[in-house]
This record gives structure tokens, C-alpha cells and sequence, in this order.
């Protein structure tokens, strides 16, 4: 039986080659090796700035991210308040219940209370203003309307006091009549007539003219006296009081 042949596998016809076949070989294979090496320095160096503005940015971040505190392994539980702290604490509830509880009240009160009576107050505070205002006016009314009474009286007592004066003076001038015709009797009624009238006139001669009043009285009574003796004494007694008369009837008038 004839043996088959074998065959060489390329490894092994790369290994029976000679060695001036191998060194081209290996030279061929350094070179790829060589590119690809710089092609890797070439991209680490261009990587670096970018890693490196990347590993600036993360440690800014990190930076900014604050710490986080660190739980303690075994944490405390608080105590519970004590009986003082408890009491306290509720003391300080009911007293702000409290001071609440009178705040409202005290709005209540015043809102309720005060506040419509301060305002009742105001309004009769205004009532008797107005009041006190209409009886000042009524005041002045009245006493504008006394002295138009007063006035009137002083007139009205002018004129009966004139009245009175007239009356006499007719008394007089009736007993000078008489008197010329030497009847005593009719002068003396005359006078006495006269008398009278002057009575009535001399209380308001007094009030501004109490020395005239006592003349005109003197004058009258000495007439009347005179008539049981000299005619001539009572003629001249009338004649002075005719003229005191005339005189008061002219400050009667306001002349």
C-alpha cells in the first residue's frame, strides 16, 4: 500500500522557510505595529485636554453637591417631658385661653356696651348744646323784649306823669281865676284839685329831679297856706310853680 503523502500546513511552510525569507516577514509585521502605535499616542494626547476639562467639570459638580451629614450608627431616642415641663406647658395653654377669653369679652363689652352708651352720651352731649344754644337766644329775646317793656313803662309813666302835670297846671290856672275874682273858695277847691294831679306826678319827677319835686310840693302847699291871708303871696307862690311845671313838661318831651 502506497503512503499519502503529507501535506504542509502554512504554519508550518512559514516555518521551513529560510531565514532570509523571515526577516522581510518580520519587518512587515513591525511596521503595522509602529503606525498603530502612533496612531494611540496621538488620540491620548488628543484626549487629554477633554478628559481633563471633564474631570474639572465633575469635581465642580461635586463641589457644588452639598455634604450630606452622616447618620450616626446609633441615635438617641429624646426623653420623654418631664412632670414640670408638662405642667407648665398646660399652665401656659390655660392662661392664653384665658387672656383670650377676656379679650373677647372686653370687645364684647365694648362694642356692646361702651360704645352705645358713649354714643347716647354724644348725642345728648348735642342735645344740650342745641338746647343751651336755643336758650341763650330765647334769653336775649327776652331781654330785648324787657327793655322794649322798660322803655314802654318809662313811657307810659311819662305820660300819665304828663297827664298828671296838665291836670295841675288846669288847677292853677282854675285858682287864678278865682283869685281875680277874690272867691277864696273856688281857689282853694282849684288847688286842691291841683294837689292831687301833683301827687300822682311827683313820684316820677324824683327818679331823675328829686329837688325839683320838693319845690313844686313847697310852691303848692305855701299857696294853699297863703289863701287865708294876702292874695298877692298865693299868686306869686302859682306863678313859680306854673313855671316849674312848664320847665318839667319840657324834659317830659326831651327838649
Amino acid at each position: 500500500m502506497t503512503p499519502i503523502p503529507e501535506i504542509p500546513t502554512p504554519e508550518e511552510e512559514q516555518t521551513e522557510q529560510s531565514p532570509e525569507e523571515q526577516i522581510p516577514a518580520e519587518i512587515e509585521a513591525a511596521l503595522p505595529a509602529e503606525e498603530a502605535a502612533s496612531e494611540a499616542v496621538e488620540t491620548e494626547e488628543a484626549e487629554q485636554p477633554e478628559a481633563a476639562e471633564a474631570a474639572e467639570e465633575d469635581q465642580t459638580v461635586t463641589e457644588d453637591i452639598p455634604a450630606e451629614p452622616v447618620a450616626s450608627e446609633e441615635e438617641t431616642p429624646p426623653e420623654p417631658p418631664s412632670r414640670m415641663q408638662v405642667l407648665l406647658r398646660k399652665i401656659g395653654i390655660w392662661t392664653l385661653i384665658t387672656l383670650v377669653v377676656f379679650l373677647v369679652c372686653g370687645l364684647l363689652a365694648y362694642f356692646q356696651i361702651y360704645r352705645p352708651v358713649q354714643q347716647n352720651v354724644a348725642l345728648l352731649e348735642g342735645q344740650l348744646t342745641a338746647a343751651e344754644t336755643e336758650l341763650s337766644a330765647a334769653k336775649d329775646e327776652l331781654a330785648v323784649a324787657e327793655e322794649r317793656y322798660a322803655d314802654s313803662q318809662t313811657e307810659l309813666e311819662i305820660a300819665n306823669a304828663r297827664v298828671a302835670l296838665h291836670q295841675t297846671l288846669n288847677g292853677i290856672t282854675a285858682a287864678q281865676a278865682a283869685l281875680e275874682k277874690k272867691n277864696g273858695q273856688d281857689a282853694l277847691k282849684a288847688l286842691k284839685e291841683a294837689q292831687t294831679a301833683l301827687n300822682e306826678m311827683l313820684p316820677v319827677v324824683k327818679q331823675d329831679a328829686p329837688e325839683a319835686a320838693d319845690q313844686m310840693d313847697t310852691r303848692l302847699k305855701a299857696a294853699i297856706s297863703s289863701l287865708s291871708g294876702d292874695f298877692k303871696t298865693t299868686k306869686a307862690d302859682l306863678e313859680t310853680l306854673s313855671a316849674l311845671l312848664l320847665q318839667q313838661d319840657k324834659i317830659f318831651l326831651g327838649e
